[in-house]
C-alpha cells in the first residue's frame, strides 16, 4: 500500500543541521500479521475528538491498521444513541471519580460530575480520517458484563429493576445486563444504530469479567438455564453471546469477544481477543476459531513501564519496553498448521489512571512503536540494538510534536542466573540499547564493568550509565550467606506472571522490592507450596531467615509460621522463632537451629485457608509471595 510507502519514507528521514535529509535504499518489506491494533478506553476518561485523532495519526506513522474504541463500560456510555436518550443524559455522566489507587483500603472521590459522549456524527468523522490513514475503526460495546453505566439509564435492563448510578470507582460490579427480551431489543437496537457507522467487518461485544451474582438469584436467568439445558450461568453468557451474534452476523458483521467468551461454549464464528495469558487464544485458535493476542504481560500499556519511584500512579504491573519488543504473538503451542488463526496483536491502553492526553501519551510512546514491530516485522528480521538506534529519531520527532514520550533510555534492567553454588551471575542492561555500564561497589569509584559480574560475597553495587540522574541509578544490595546461588527445586511452579528470575530468586542474595510484589518475588496461589535447597557442599547452620510480601488488600498473605514445616533431608527439623520483622510490606520471619550439618532442605508451605470474610478476595486462597531464604 502505497500509504505505507510513504510512511516508510518519513521514518527513513532525518533532521541534520536544521536540513531533512534522506538517504538513498532499496526496501523490500511487507506485515507479518493483518491485524496491528491498538485500543483505547475513553469510558473511564473521556477524551476529545482531536485527541482521537493524534492518536490515529502516530497509529498511521508506524503502519498499525486497527483502532480498538471501547466505548462502553460501567464508568460511562460515550456512543450518542438516538432511540435512547438517556444513554447521553445519565450513561454518559457520573457524579464523582475515585481519587488515588483502586486496592486502597480507604477511599477518596473527587465529587464533581464528569463525563461526555460522541455524537454520531463525531463518530463518522473519526471513522472517515481513520480509513484516510489506512486504519479501520471497531467499536467496542460490552455486554453483557461492565454494563452498569447503561442499567442506570434504563434500570429495566438490570435483573433487580433497582435504580443505580453511573460507577465512579473502577473494578468490576454485579449489575450486569439481564438476558430479558428487553435487554436483547435493547442491545439490537443499540446495533442498529452503531453498524452503518462503522464499515470495520468487526464489531467488539466484550464479554468480559461479568459476575453471575445477579443471575444467580434471578427467576428469568434460572429458567432460562433450566429451559434451554444451559448447565449453569456460564452456560447463560454463552446463550446471551451468542444470540447477539446472530444478530449481529445478521447485519453483515461478526463479533471479537475477549477470552471470557469461550466459557460455557464459544459462538460459531467469533473471534477470541486473548488477553488472560495465552491460553485463550491457544483454546479458541485449535477450535478453529480466529485470535488476536493482547496478553497483559506484553501487552497492557497501562503498566509501569518502569520501576523509578518517581513514575505517575498506574493500574499495577510492569512492561518494560523490552518486554514488548520481545513479544511473539505465535504461540510456541500452537502447531504450524493453525498459526494462520493468529490475525494478529493490539496494545491496550485501559485509562482508570489516564486522566489526561499528556498521561496518555507518556504511557503509549514508545511502547506503541514496539507493538508496532512485533504486529509488522518477521522474528527472524528483528534486532533489539538496531531497534533502540532506530529510536532515537523518534524521540526528536515527538519532541518536535510537543510529545511527551516515556524516556527511559537511561534506566537499568537485569538479569539474575543462581544455581550453580558458584556465585550469583547479574546482567546489568540498558534499557536505552548498548551504553557501557558504571559500577561504584560499596560506595567507591564507579568504573566500566563488563556484564555479566558473579557475585561471590556481600556487597552494595551502585549500577548506572554515562550522563544518568540519580532517580535512574541502580542499587543492588546483595546480602551473600550460605544459600545465596545454590540450587533450588519447586515442586510446583510460581504463576507465570510472578516467575521473577525463576527458582533461583529465592537465594540470589536480593530481597523482595517491600514496595511492589512485582520485582524479586515469586508468587504462588496453590494450596500447597513444596521447595527444595540443594547446597553444593555440607555446611553448618544455626540460623534461618524467610521473607514474605504481605498485602492483604492486594489478597497477598504472610503464612503464619505454624503453616511453615522444614526437613533436612528427611529428618524433620523444628527451628524456633525469635523474631518477626516488617519492613514496608516486606515480613521476615527469623529462626534459629541448633547447630545443624546441613546440604539437603525442603520448606513446605500449608495454604489452605481461604481469605476470610469481609476481607479483599474473600473466600479465595490467599497469594504467596515469598523471596529470600536465607541460611547462616
Amino acid at each position: 500500500m502505497a500509504l505505507y510507502g510513504i510512511q516508510t519514507l518519513n521514518q527513513m528521514s532525518t533532521l541534520e543541521a536544521n536540513d531533512m535529509v534522506l538517504y538513498a535504499a532499496t526496501v523490500s518489506d511487507e506485515p507479518r500479521f493483518p491485524y496491528r491494533g491498538m485500543h483505547l478506553d475513553v469510558s473511564r476518561h473521556f477524551f476529545s475528538v482531536q485527541l482521537i485523532k493524534e492518536y490515529l495519526r502516530m497509529m498511521a506513522r508506524y503502519k498499525m491498521n486497527t483502532f480498538h474504541w471501547h466505548l462502553t463500560d460501567d464508568q460511562g456510555w460515550r456512543i450518542e444513541i438516538k432511540k435512547y436518550p438517556k444513554l447521553q443524559e445519565i450513561a454518559a455522566w457520573r457524579n464523582q471519580t475515585l481519587k488515588g489507587h483502586a486496592g486502597q483500603r480507604k477511599k477518596e472521590f473527587i465529587n464533581q460530575k464528569y463525563g461526555g459522549y460522541y455524537t454520531q456524527e463525531e463518530i463518522k468523522d473519526v471513522v472517515q480520517f481513520a480509513s484516510q490513514l489506512g486504519i479501520e475503526v471497531v467499536p467496542e460495546i460490552e455486554m453483557p458484563g461492565h454494563a452498569s453505566a447503561a442499567v442506570a439509564a434504563y434500570p429495566e435492563l438490570g435483573c433487580t429493576g433497582k435504580q443505580i448510578e453511573v460507577v465512579g470507582e473502577w473494578g468490576v460490579f454485579d449489575d450486569v445486563f439481564c438476558p430479558s427480551e428487553i435487554t436483547f431489543q435493547f442491545l439490537q437496537d443499540v446495533m442498529d444504530e452503531v453498524i452503518p457507522l462503522f464499515p470495520s467487518p468487526y464489531i467488539h461485544i466484550g464479554g468480559d469479567e461479568c459476575p453471575k451474582t445477579q443471575w444467580k438469584n434471578n427467576q428469568l436467568c434460572q429458567e432460562l438455564i433450566k429451559n434451554n439445558h444451559l448447565g449453569d450461568e456460564h452456560g447463560l453468557q454463552s446463550y446471551f453471546i451468542k444470540r447477539m451474534e446472530k444478530y449481529i452476523n445478521s447485519k453483515g458483521k461478526k463479533i471479537i469477544g475477549w477470552d471470557e467468551i469461550l466459557e460455557g461454549g464459544l459462538a460459531p464464528n467469533a473471534t477470541v481477543m486473548s488477553w488472560r495469558g495465552i491460553e485463550g487464544g491457544l483454546a479458541a485458535a485449535k477450535q478453529g476459531h480466529d485470535v488476536i493476542m493482547t496478553p497483559t504481560d506484553f501487552c497492557y500499556l497501562d503498566y509501569y513501564q518502569s520501576r523509578n519511584p518517581k513514575e505517575p500512579l498506574s493500574i499495577g504491573g510492569y512492561l518494560p519496553l523490552e518486554k514488548v519488543y520481545s513479544y511473539n504473538p505465535v504461540p510456541a503451542e500452537l502447531e504450524a498448521g493453525l498459526h494462520h488463526h493468529i490475525l494478529g496483536t493490539q496494545g491496550n491502553v485501559w485509562t482508570e489512571y489516564l486522566s489526561t492526553p499528556e498521561r496518555v501519551w507518556y504511557q503509549v510512546l514508545p511502547r506503541m512503536t514496539a507493538m508496532a514491530e512485533v504486529g509488522w516485522s518477521a522474528k527472524v528480521n528483528k534486532d533489539k540494538e538496531d531497534y533502540f538506534q532506530r529510536l532515537q529519531d523518534q524521540y526528536v520527532y515527538w519532541k518536535d510534536k510537543g510529545i511527551h514520550a516515556a524516556d527511559k533510555r537511561k534506566e537499568l534492567s537485569y538479569n539474575i542466573a543462581s544455581g550453580s553454588g558458584k556465585g550469583v551471575t547479574l546482567k546489568i542492561i540498558p534499557t536505552g540499547g548498548y551504553q557501557p555500564i558504571l559500577i561504584s561497589r560499596n560506595g567507591g569509584k564507579a568504573a566500566i564493568e563488563t556484564m555479566p559480574i558473579t557475585i561471590d560475597t556481600s556487597v552494595v553495587l551502585e549500577a548506572s550509565v554515562e550522563g544518568a540522574e540519580a532517580a535512574d541509578h541502580k542499587t543492588f544490595e546483595f546480602e551473600y550467606h550460605k544459600a545465596a546461588g545454590q540450587n533450588i527445586t519447586l515442586k510446583f511452579p510460581p504463576n507465570d506472571r510472578y516467575k521473577a528470575f525463576g527458582p533461583g530468586t529465592l537465594v540470589d542474595g536480593l530481597s523482595g522490592n517491600i514496595q511492589s510484589h512485582h520485582e524479586d518475588w515469586l508468587g504462588f496461589a496453590m494450596a500447597e507450596i513444596e521447595i527444595g535447597l540443594s547446597l553444593n557442599k555440607t555446611e553448618t547452620v544455626d540460623t534461618l531467615a524467610l521473607s514474605f510480601y504481605h498485602s492483604p488488600d492486594q489478597w497477598i498473605y504472610a503464612p503464619a509460621p505454624e503453616k511453615i514445616g522444614f526437613s533436612n533431608g528427611q529428618v524433620r527439623i523444628h527451628p524456633t522463632l525469635v523474631e518477626r520483622s516488617q519492613k514496608g510490606n516486606q515480613h521476615t520471619y527469623l529462626y534459629t537451629i541448633e547447630a545443624r550439618q546441613i546440604k539437603q532442605m525442603n520448606i513446605t508451605i500449608d495454604n489452605k485457608t481461604t481469605i476470610p470474610k469481609d476481607h479483599a478476595g474473600e473466600g479465595n486462597l490467599p497469594w504467596v509471595f515469598m523471596d529470600e531464604i536465607r541460611l547462616k
